[in-house]
């Protein structure tokens, strides 16, 4: 009698393991199964993508689906999908090269509106300053704030004085320096006598400001045309159309999801 109590009651705790892992299984396969591309407008321009770790980003981002960051096969990238579509400073803390770290904070800070977190990295001044910058081209002046500016020491990239200039506002309080005036409208006279690169990012910069995309048709080198068109997209106007005038595949990409990104913040 005891024997067959307790051959019942070992038979009860197999069921009871069984039924226990079996569960677990279950989870761990629809944890790591394909998640399903939604059908919504919004997903469908990140399937436009070709390229399929930045597809899923753009994914895992819109939908704030971390499932979508698991078919990201390197380490660094996957965390810096996770820390986007989760919304979490925590993942980019995970990646351990530096300069993809800090860009990690960069694009959280603009996507979450929380500039607050470059203080955590080592060239926080650039950060404040991509973020203010970031802020004024895409027309979001109240992000443009004092106690930022008072972040910024002086100097080439973290220019304290332009970032008050951009709260302002007021073209007069750069000084006549360029690298402030080019943050403001002006006419394509302010590109004379530039060459090179810096003519071709005086002509994007002229784009942005005067929200006139055909600007970018007066630069002749393809890149940077390019790269015009998809700046003019991610701060101006978040519009695929734009993007179809890229030649350069990377770049179109890029467009494509930061079209997508911009559509949901």
């Amino acid at each position: 009698m005891k024997n067959n109590k307790k051959k019942a009651k070992d038979l009860m705790v197999r069921l009871l393991v069984f039924f226990l892992v079996s569960i677990a299984v279950m989870l761990i396969v629809l944890d790591f199964q394909k998640p399903e591309i939604p059908e919504d407008s919004i997903s469908q321009i990140c399937t436009m993508i070709d390229s399929s770790d930045e597809k899923y980003y753009c994914l895992a981002v819109v939908n704030n689906e971390g499932a979508f960051c698991r078919e990201i096969s390197e380490d660094g990238e996957r965390n810096f999908c996770f820390a986007m579509a989760k919304r979490s400073f925590t993942f980019c803390n995970k990646i351990k090269e530096q300069e993809f770290k800090e860009s990690c904070y960069y694009e959280l800070t603009l996507l979450t509106k929380q500039p607050e977190y470059c203080k955590n990295l080592e060239n926080k001044e650039y950060c404040y300053f991509s973020y203010v910058s970031r802020s004024y081209l895409r027309s979001d002046f109240g992000e443009v704030k004092t106690e930022y500016c008072d972040e910024l020491s002086k100097g080439e990239v973290a220019d304290v004085d332009t970032c008050f200039a951009l709260q302002a506002q007021d073209r007069s309080l750069c000084r006549n320096r360029l690298f402030c005036l080019t943050f403001f409208e002006y006419n394509l006279s302010l590109c004379t006598g530039i060459t090179g690169d810096d003519k071709f990012g005086c002509f994007r910069d002229r784009a942005l400001t005067s929200r006139d995309s055909s600007i970018c048709e007066n630069i002749t080198d393809s890149y940077w045309k390019d790269d015009c068109y998809s700046d003019y997209a991610a701060h101006v106007d978040p519009n695929i159309s734009i993007c179809d005038n890229i030649l350069n595949v990377q770049l179109k990409n890029m467009c494509y999801a930061e079209v997508a990104i911009r559509l949901v913040e």
